[in-house]
């Protein structure tokens, strides 16, 4: 007879999630929003492998698993029949539930981000017998497949060295697999001198905090959808209890979208003169008074600038530059806690009245709209 629990019963459920991961955190946001309206329910932490340290009966277990043979063994040594793993490490088939990322949708979402972008050279930059990884990059190379692009060159982490071969297919769409992945692959692109983003646009996953903090510049990344996993998990594993069904289910949640930052701030441009120029206005964001400084720096004439940047990215570098600075003004104003002033001063507009004209001249709301209440 299958085992079932009343509503009314005092839930205990282990919990494996990894802190340090941006996307776990995610994870147990949306647990703890479950269970605030589950006050029956209890979340103890602990791993497979330190079950026997807990002294009481657990009804569940929710978190990453990736061992289909071991850690199965030690919930059954524990009496514990319903599991539900957030981790899509290894190809199946599992003895457990699943609620995990689309992966698919993924790579086809970071695909469709740089296509739009008018790229015609594409990479992945994956992570060797993982599940996710495989998945993500097939998602990419489906994508691009049905717009008639069949070239893609595929690394993993065994070719960091190779980075440079990457020179041979500028401007180049990079796709990183996970924000971590992305983060090594900075500083290896950099040492090839290879400017990010004019050169090599650079893509994650994962939209982590912890990792974006000690990347060397600020990171685009797709933002995978955390809070629903272990909301929807939790669901997933209270209907387990309630049924006493221990058949293994797996529920795809898809990204929320793209968090764009400087790594992807461009689109392909072929000539690698307009590359430098924008390279240029970039790492001056702040202090450019006039495209003369510019020209002077760069040892080109004005009127040769112009054109040429004109030519290959359809507007001017003076409008150019002025979008890239509302985009980063934008950035602050979401993510910092920096007044409006200072935030002109940060992205070379000086004054809040020149920062709302510029957003004014491009249709945007005015900053002080766009602050998160």
């Amino acid at each position: 007879m299958k085992n079932r629990l009343s509503k009314a019963q005092a839930v205990f459920i282990g919990v494996t999630l990894n802190a340090k991961l941006g996307f776990h955190a995610q994870i147990a946001k949306g647990m703890a929003r479950f269970r605030a309206t589950r006050p029956h329910w209890t979340f103890i932490e602990t791993h497979p492998a330190q079950l026997d340290q807990v002294s009481f009966p657990l009804q569940g277990m929710i978190g990453h698993f990736i061992d289909p043979v071991s850690d199965p063994a030690a919930f059954a040594q524990k009496n514990i029949r319903h599991t539900v793993s957030i981790t899509n490490h290894q190809p199946g088939p599992f003895p457990w539930s699943q609620v995990i990322n689309d992966d698919w949708a993924i790579g086809r979402m970071a695909a469709e981000y740089f296509h739009r972008r008018r790229f015609l050279n594409f990479a992945v930059w994956g992570l060797a017998r993982l599940q996710f990884s495989e998945e993500r990059i097939a998602g990419f190379q489906e994508s691009l497949r049905l717009k008639g692009i069949e070239d893609l060159k595929r690394y993993d982490q065994k070719d960091r060295r190779r980075a440079g071969t990457l020179r041979e297919h500028l401007p180049l769409a990079l796709f990183a697999v996970s924000d971590l992945t992305a983060k090594s692959l900075m500083s290896h692109l950099r040492q090839e001198g290879l400017r990010i983003p004019h050169d090599v646009a650079l893509l994650g996953v994962d939209n982590d905090p912890h990792v974006e903090l000690y990347t060397p510049l600020p990171l685009s990344s797709v933002e995978p959808d955390g809070d629903r996993i272990g909301f929807e998990a939790c669901e997933l594993l209270e209907r387990k209890l309630h049924t006493g069904d221990n058949q293994p289910e797996c529920i795809r949640i898809p990204p929320l979208g793209i968090r764009e930052r400087f790594s992807t701030a461009t689109e392909a441009v072929d000539d690698p003169n307009v590359r430098r120029i924008q390279a240029y206005l970039m790492d001056h964001l702040a202090d450019i008074r006039d495209m003369d400084q510019v020209a002077r720096a760069l040892h080109m004439h004005r009127r040769s600038l112009d054109r040429r940047f004109t030519a290959a990215v359809g507007m001017t570098p003076s409008d150019w530059l002025a979008r890239r600075r509302i985009d980063r003004a934008e950035q602050l104003l979401q993510e910092s806690d920096d007044t409006i002033d200072l935030i002109a001063d940060r992205v070379g507009l000086q004054s809040r009245r020149r920062l709302n004209m510029t957003f004014q001249k491009f249709a945007r709301p005015l900053p002080s709209l766009q602050r998160n209440p």
